[in-house]
């Protein structure tokens, strides 16, 4: 692709025009040339500024590219048309920014930069193989994936050679061979098989029967991949198979090196932080340590897990803890037998336990005749408790228990393998919450996969393991949720519970049920049972009962269970089919899908800030929050914070309607934003669920494109706000109760659709106990702006701060200081950093420059909503200096509140003013934490949320209503 080219006052707004040639094109005004090679180098520095000059230096490799596509050019072309067609739908939204700055916005086009960024490598290769073949095969299969790929992608090389290099899954002489017509057309064999072959069900080898892997597998049919790039992306590792079982082995057949590295590596459960620290080149080596056991481990017979490594004594060097006096935590590992197996356990919680917490480790022995103790002998703190006689396993644990000297009790199998930070989340769960009784872990099998993600009890009393099998990447299983019972594998309890409501009952000696009694009990009494799955480990299945005994008790303790819990029972689901619902325990507010563009940043982004606030009032009040982004992007840190949370976040949904059918039966509301998300989802929202839609505008976002163009005079600006205004008007007319940030835009909108239901949501509030008057306004000199950049309004308002406002200030203050705070500023907001003016970009804690702020000043000239800016601000003590369009929604009383101005001069006299009438800064400063106490609290949030869903479903029972009658 040579360029891209933004459009300019065209009749209809927005679209972008991909354009890819064979030979130089004259460069022309308003456009983007993007190098593959280049494009992350770009993202992290100049924007598209930076592509440009980047690709003078090289045009050389360009020339490259476009002799290898001469190969192709027919269907290149054809490509191209496709990919353009893909790249208009991802960068629909930001029309704004790359006509009026002619700049990538770095936040809003995050999928196409991932996707140039995914052909950057393959560029690579082809400039060292002629492979323009695997350009084109990825270009299809990775625009069709793109909504569905996981975050963190397999490297695009390593695949690539995986693909051509032997052994390999394609084979060109006997694809030649086998189709003649193929070696007649002169095409390269794969380009071929990549494109035509695979749609005509031809095989790349004779091991890989493409007609029988996509019957096999209708979901690869369905998403469009080429089922030899999908198998090898995924299917591999997913143990999937490329022909008929009973199909003889082809005569010349090598092992494929990635098959069988996966197979081997699943089957003994690959550890990757043992495997780097077990040898050294893996360690040293910059390939990942699964990748470099495919390419180098696998073949040299290196064990890929510690216990595939261990015969006893088992250990590279010998056990050793350090001695805690006053432990936070006690693990007590109940041992019968199996001597290797607790070895195996206590090396893992060695290698993998960060001291975060203190703790204790107990190992319980309880087989007299065959002690532990020998195999322990040069192992310094642990304590080992031998039983006398055979106990049994509650018995035993329970004797542990009382030896133990921490706040919390972990009970561990000694067949299990932790992961790295696994104690920690456990406990910090326990920490968060008084009321959290029980803690479980996520339990892997020992290929990898799902052993148990919460357990859910059916009506029947019999238990199922959640998630059972499942991939443990998925993101319904890793967010921390209230659940009916965890297994005894490994789980934490309050000692002072256990103590008061345990222990474990005789009832169920010698062993199972016996925790889930416990789970039960502990509910009883009001005290949660909650899943982390942060905390993860294996659990390997080694078992001190064989599988006679284990089926025998178990009926038995299943009937003595279902006896003492029979009317708790007749409350739960009754199988698998409500398993939505059934996985976790039933909220008592009910259940609230959120839907917005991205995961929200809080810290960078306004609107994020606004949607993560009330995500968090939501949870305090007892609802159920499923996030979907619209952005199918797990951005982190965000992403984990809001599953620590308990927040479920569907960052990998590949298929929203199929998710619909079933969940939504067991949805009560949802709330949507921005006229450029929300079109996408209400109509199957409507169709396949039946719960109130409630929308927000954030902003009414045809009012800002309508101010920016009576600024600018922008034809587009004008193109713009038509365009969203008939989209939001439409979004009113179709939405159950539309919520708003200030009474202003409520009241625009109940002019547009009269009859629409309107609700002022405050964008941001506090907690009551809002700090109190600023002591040291006086002796600071520090001027603060705060916005992401993101936002266009941000942008004009720095450069009119420092280009024009400023200067009148420095004329009577010169050594007053400019801190210009925000994420993604582009290059003309960093070139105005030097001695008086700071631009750190995003940090993560503002309020280092809010302690040495004496104002905030926010020259808005367009925009619209409540402006978070203003609002934390005056939270902060900070008095502030604003426009009109800063104080919209907020209303603050100039002179008293804050001090409003129109024009250059006046925004700068009010900073004068605030620099030389400390009286004045004082007052500024107590009157705005008086509005932010009496406008923005959280308790007139809770009150302002909850009447809007209220609204919503009354609007929806009369909606239904009028549609029956």
């Amino acid at each position: 692709m040579d360029y891209l080219e933004a459009s300019q006052g065209l009749s209809r707004a927005p679209y972008l025009i991909a354009v890819a040639s064979n030979a130089p094109i004259e460069p022309r005004g308003h456009s983007v040339y993007i190098d593959y090679r280049s494009v992350n180098d770009a993202i992290q520095s100049d924007g598209i500024e930076r592509l440009e000059r980047e690709i003078e230096r090289n045009k050389a490799e360009i020339q490259y590219l476009q002799k290898a596509a001469d190969h192709a050019r027919g269907s290149l072309w054809k490509q191209a048309r496709e990919l353009n067609d893909e790249l208009k739908t991802q960068v629909r939204g930001l029309h704004e920014e790359l006509n009026e700055q002619a700049r990538v916005d770095k936040m809003r086009v995050l999928d196409l930069l991932t996707l140039i960024a995914e052909i950057r490598p393959l560029a690579a290769e082809t400039r060292r193989r002629n492979w323009l073949q695997v350009i084109l095969g990825r270009l299809k299969s990775g625009i069709a994936a793109s909504a569905r790929m996981p975050a963190a992608r397999r490297d695009s090389k390593a695949l690539a050679s995986r693909l051509l290099e032997p052994p390999s899954l394609f084979d060109v002489a006997w694809y030649l061979d086998q189709y003649p017509d193929v070696r007649a057309s002169n095409v390269p064999p794969l380009l071929h098989y990549l494109r035509w072959g695979a749609k005509e069900g031809r095989d790349p080898h004779p091991n890989f029967k493409t007609q029988y892997y996509l019957d096999q597998y209708p979901d690869v049919r369905a998403s469009g991949i080429n089922p030899l790039v999908h198998y090898l992306e995924y299917g591999a590792k997913e143990g999937r198979v490329t022909r008929p079982p009973d199909r003889e082995e082809a005569p010349h057949d090598a092992p494929d090196l990635a098959v069988a590295g996966r197979r081997a590596y699943l089957a003994e459960g690959f550890d990757p932080h043992w495997y780097r620290r077990a040898y050294e080149d893996a360690a040293a080596s910059d390939l990942d340590p699964h990748e470099h056991y495919l390419r180098f481990g696998y073949l040299d017979g290196r064990p890929a897990t510690p216990w595939a490594a261990s015969t006893p004594p088992l250990l590279p060097h010998a056990l050793q803890f350090e001695k805690c006096l006053d432990p936070e935590v006690t693990i007590i590992i109940p041992v019968y037998k199996h001597h290797v197996d607790t070895l195996r356990c206590l090396h893992s919680i060695m290698q993998d336990t960060i001291n975060i917490v203190s703790y204790e480790i107990i190992v319980a022995d309880d087989c007299p005749t065959d002690p532990t103790d020998p195999h322990l002998a040069e192992a310094q703190g642990i304590t080992v408790l031998s039983q006398p006689e055979n106990l049994g396993f509650i018995r035993n644990c329970n004797s542990a228990a009382k030896h133990a000297r921490g706040k919390y009790i972990v009970f561990l199998n000694n067949d299990t393998l932790v992961r790295e930070g696994w104690l920690n989340n456990l406990v910090d769960v326990a920490r968060r919450d008084e009321k959290v009784g029980m803690v479980g872990a996520k339990l892997l099998n020992a290929d990898g996969t799902i052993q148990e993600a919460g357990g859910v009890i059916f009506q029947n009393g019999w238990g199922y393991p959640y998630g059972r099998g499942d991939d443990p990447f998925d993101a319904k299983y890793n967010y921390v949720r209230e659940v009916d019972v965890v297994t005894g594998a490994c789980f934490l309890v309050r000692k002072d519970l256990f103590d008061e409501l345990g222990p474990l009952r005789d009832d169920f000696a010698p062993a199972f049920y016996e925790e889930f009694d416990l789970a039960f009990v502990f509910a009883d009494h009001g005290y949660k049972i909650v899943y982390q799955p942060a905390s993860a480990l294996y659990h390997l299945g080694s078992e001190s009962y064989g599988p006679e005994v284990r089926n025998r008790q178990s009926v038995i303790n299943h009937e003595k269970f279902c006896a003492r819990w029979s009317e708790r029972l007749a409350l739960h689901a009754v199988d698998q089919r409500s398993i939505f619902r059934a996985r976790e325990r039933q909220p008592r507010s009910g259940t609230i899908l959120i839907i917005d563009d991205f995961v929200p940043q809080y810290d960078k982004h306004a609107g994020a800030l606004t949607t993560f606030q009330y995500i968090n009032l939501l949870l305090n009040e007892g609802f159920k929050v499923i996030f979907i982004p619209d952005v199918r992007v797990a951005i982190e840190p965000y992403v984990g914070h809001l599953q620590q949370l308990g927040v479920e976040v569907l960052y990998d949904l590949p298929d929203f309607e199929g998710w619909l059918e079933q969940a939504g039966l067991w949805l009560d509301w949802v709330w949507v934003a921005r006229p450029n998300v929300a079109p996408k989802y209400i109509e199957p929202i409507r169709r396949l669920s039946r719960a109130p839609i409630v929308y927000y505008t954030h902003d009414l976002h045809f009012l800002r494109e309508m101010r920016r163009y009576e600024l600018f005079r922008h034809p587009e600006a004008l193109e713009m706000a038509e365009s969203l205004r008939e989209t939001e008007i439409r979004l009113f007319q179709q939405v159950d109760c539309v919520t708003t940030p200030s009474l202003a835009e409520a009241d625009v909108i109940a002019k547009l659709v009269p009859h629409a239901v309107v609700k002022v949501l405050q964008p941001y509030f506090y907690k009551q106990d809002t700090k109190a008057s600023v002591a040291d306004l006086g002796s600071r000199r520090g001027i603060l702006f705060v916005g992401g950049f993101s936002h266009a309004p941000n942008v004009d308002a720095a450069l009119w701060l420092v280009g024009e406002i400023m200067p009148l200030v420095w004329q009577q203050i010169p050594d007053a200081k400019v801190m210009i705070v925000g994420s993604n500023p582009p290059p003309e907001v960093m070139q105005l950093a030097g001695p008086l003016v700071e631009v750190p970009g995003h940090v993560p804690d503002i309020s280092f420059y809010y302690a040495r702020a004496r104002l905030s000043l926010s020259p808005l000239r367009y925009g619209a909503g409540v402006k978070g800016k203003v609002v934390a601000s005056l939270e902060a003590g900070v008095p502030v200096v604003t426009t009109p369009v800063g104080n919209e929604g907020i209303e603050l009383l100039h002179g008293a509140e804050a001090m409003i101005g129109t024009t250059t001069s006046q925004l700068a006299d009010h900073v004068l003013q605030l620099f030389n009438d400390d009286d004045l800064l004082r007052r500024l400063s107590d009157n705005g934490l008086k509005v932010v106490r009496e406008r923005f609290s959280e308790q007139s949030a809770k009150a302002g949320f909850l009447d809007a869903l209220r609204a919503a479903t009354r609007h929806h029972s009369r909606g239904e209503l009028d549609a029956r009658s």
